[in-house]
């Protein structure tokens, strides 16, 4: 994969093969030897890995039991400040988006017209 025509040839010549060969590069590209050499693929847990991999969301009573330690505790932090004191910088955005909605939906009754 590194040599003459292999798919990591330019990152290796860069300094770059371990990068190109375990974050760039899809498996299916690679031979069996240089698959066999890649460290094993863990399997993602707690809050970032498996609730907040696709952005962060309000979680289940279930899924917040599964919680321990930090990750508990980040997550409750950051309820606490999602569901706390709007400040003037949050009503202004609340009030652009509003604003942006009210003008979307009008504009789309006068095209219907």
């Amino acid at each position: 994969e590194i040599g003459s025509g292999g798919v990591c040839a330019e990152s290796h010549m860069n300094g770059e093969t371990a990068a190109c060969l375990v974050q760039r590069t899809p498996e299916e590209q690679l031979s069996e030897g240089c698959r066999a050499a890649l460290p094993e693929k863990e399997e993602a847990k707690g809050l970032y890995g498996i609730y907040w991999k696709d952005g962060k969301r309000e979680l289940d009573e279930d899924e917040v039991g599964e919680l321990v330690g930090d990750e508990l505790d980040t997550y409750l932090r950051w309820i606490k400040r999602k569901k706390g004191k709007k400040t003037d910088r949050g009503k202004e955005r609340d009030y652009a988006v509003r604003t942006a909605k009210k003008a979307a939906a009008s504009k789309q009754e006068g095209d219907r017209a």
